[in-house]
C-alpha cells in the first residue's frame, strides 16, 4: 500500500430514536425533513420507517444500531416512557458507544423527566438551558433557526469523525482510546410482570391504571427482593413490570439462588394476599417471572461520582422469559440452570424463540427449593419454605386463571 494515500471516510449513519407518538418530527417539512440536506454531504439516516415489510422488527433494530455512528435521539415523555425506546433502543446506543464510539446526540421536543435519566443528565443536549423545542420554539422563524443549529453540530460530528475502519486495502491503525474505568460481573435478573386477565385476554388500562398496577407490583415485590439482596430498578414510568438485580450493587456467591428464591417466595406473598390485590380488579390479576443470568459491566459517569450499569442483552432477555410463561410460575434460562442445578427442583420446558434473538432459549420451570440443601432467608435466619406454603408442595401454574396472549404481533410500541 503506498504510504501517502488515506484511508476514506464511509457514510455517517444516523439513527433516528423516536417515540411514534412524536413521528410528526420525521415529516419533510419538520426537523429530521430539514436535516436530510446532510445527505449530499455523507450523511445516512435511518428510522424505523425504512423497516420492510415482513422484515422482525427487532433483528432489524438492533442490527441498525450496531453499525450507527449517531443516534439523533428525539426525547419527550412519551419517549422516556416507552419501554421498547428506553429498554432496547438506548441501551444499544450505549453500548455501541462504548465498544465503536457512537455519539448519543439527544433533543428535547417538550417538557419531560430528563433529569432523572443518567445517561441523558451526562450529555450536552439542544436546545441549551433548559428549554424544549415546544416550549421556547413556538414562531416558525425561531424553530427553523433551532433546526439550523442541530444541523451545525451534526456536520461538526461528522467532520470529526474518524476515517472508517478496514476498508479495501486500507489499513487501520487506531489510536489508544482512552481509559474506562469499568468492573465487568455477572449478574442474574429478575424480572415481574403483573398482568390484569379477564375473560381470557389482557386488559387494555389507562395510564393511571397502569400507574395503581405498578404500585402494587412493588408491594408484591419490594420488601422481598431487598431481603434477599436484590437491587429493583428505579421506576421511571408507569407500568406492570418490576425488573430486579442480584449481583449489582451488592456482590453474592449464591445471587442466582437467591434471585430465585426471592421469585418464589413473591409467589407465595401473591397466594396469600391475593384477594386484597385484586380489589378492583374483577377479571383477576396474574403475576409471571422470569430469571436470567448474563454479563454485565459498571462503569462510572463521566464527570461523576454515579454508576451506570451496562446490561447488554442479559435484561433484555429477562424480560422476554416471563412473555413466555404460564402465570404463577418462576421460568428460568439454562444459564441461570447451570449455577442453581443441586439448590432447586426443576422441569425443563424445551426451547423457545424469543423475538429479537438468534437462536433458541432452552427454559426451565422452578419447582421448588431441593430438600437435601438449606437457603436461610438473610437477616431472619429461617428456612425459606418450598412454593406453596408451609407443608404442601404447591406446583406453580396451578393459582389463577391464564391471561392468555401478550398482544398482538406487529410493531413494537415505542
Amino acid at each position: 500500500m503506498n504510504s501517502g494515500s488515506r484511508c476514506a471516510r464511509g457514510p455517517t449513519k444516523v439513527f433516528v430514536s423516536y417515540s411514534h407518538r412524536d413521528a410528526a418530527y420525521l415529516a419533510d417539512d419538520s426537523l429530521v425533513g430539514f436535516l436530510r440536506g446532510l445527505e449530499r454531504e455523507g450523511v445516512e439516516f435511518w428510522s424505523d420507517q425504512r423497516i420492510a415489510v415482513g422484515t422482525k422488527w427487532d433483528d432489524e433494530i438492533r442490527h441498525e444500531i450496531r453499525s450507527s455512528d449517531v443516534a439523533l435521539v428525539l426525547v419527550s415523555q412519551a419517549f422516556l416512557d416507552s419501554h421498547y425506546c428506553t429498554d432496547v433502543d438506548i441501551p444499544g446506543f450505549l453500548e455501541r458507544s462504548r465498544e465503536a464510539g457512537l455519539v448519543i446526540f439527544p433533543v428535547i421536543l417538550s417538557a419531560c423527566e430528563w433529569e432523572r435519566h443518567a445517561w441523558l443528565r451526562s450529555r450536552q443536549f439542544l436546545p441549551p438551558g433548559g428549554k424544549t423545542l415546544e416550549e421556547h420554539y413556538c414562531d416558525p422563524g425561531t424553530r427553523k433557526r433551532l433546526f439550523l443549529e442541530i444541523r451545525c453540530q451534526l456536520r461538526q460530528l461528522v467532520n470529526r469523525r474518524p476515517p472508517q475502519r478496514a476498508q479495501t486495502s486500507c489499513q487501520w491503525i487506531e489510536s489508544s482510546p482512552a481509559a474506562v474505568v469499568g468492573e465487568r460481573r455477572r449478574l442474574t435478573v429478575l424480572r415481574c410482570e403483573l398482568g390484569w386477565a379477564g375473560d381470557g385476554e389482557t386488559r387494555s388500562l389507562d395510564p393511571e391504571e397502569w400507574l395503581r398496577l405498578r404500585t402494587l407490583l412493588e408491594r408484591l415485590t419490594g420488601t422481598v427482593i431487598e431481603r434477599f439482596g436484590g437491587h429493583i430498578e428505579p421506576a421511571e414510568r408507569p407500568g406492570t413490570g418490576l425488573t430486579a438485580y442480584f449481583g449489582y450493587p451488592n456482590v453474592h456467591e449464591d445471587d442466582a439462588q437467591r434471585a430465585i428464591h426471592a421469585g418464589l417466595e413473591i409467589l407465595r406473598f401473591f397466594a396469600v394476599e391475593r384477594a386484597n390485590l385484586e380489589r378492583g380488579y374483577p377479571g383477576g390479576l396474574t403475576v409471571r417471572l422470569g430469571v436470567h443470568t448474563g454479563p454485565a459491566v459498571v462503569v462510572k459517569v463521566a464527570g461523576s461520582d454515579e454508576e451506570e450499569l451496562l446490561l447488554g442483552e442479559t435484561s433484555n432477555l429477562a424480560a422476554e422469559i416471563p412473555k413466555l410463561t404460564e402465570p404463577e410460575t418462576v421460568m428460568i434460562s439454562n444459564a441461570t440452570r447451570g449455577l442453581i442445578e443441586h439448590a432447586f427442583t426443576c422441569e425443563t420446558l424445551g426451547s423457545f424463540e424469543v423475538p429479537g434473538f438468534r437462536g433458541a432459549m432452552t427454559l426451565h420451570r422452578v419447582l421448588e427449593h431441593s430438600e437435601d440443601t438449606e437457603m436461610h432467608s438473610p437477616g431472619t435466619g429461617r428456612l425459606v419454605p418450598p412454593v406453596g406454603g408451609t407443608g404442601a408442595r404447591a406446583a406453580p401454574g396451578t393459582l389463577g386463571a391464564d391471561a392468555g396472549g401478550h398482544g398482538a404481533g406487529g410493531a413494537p410500541q415505542r
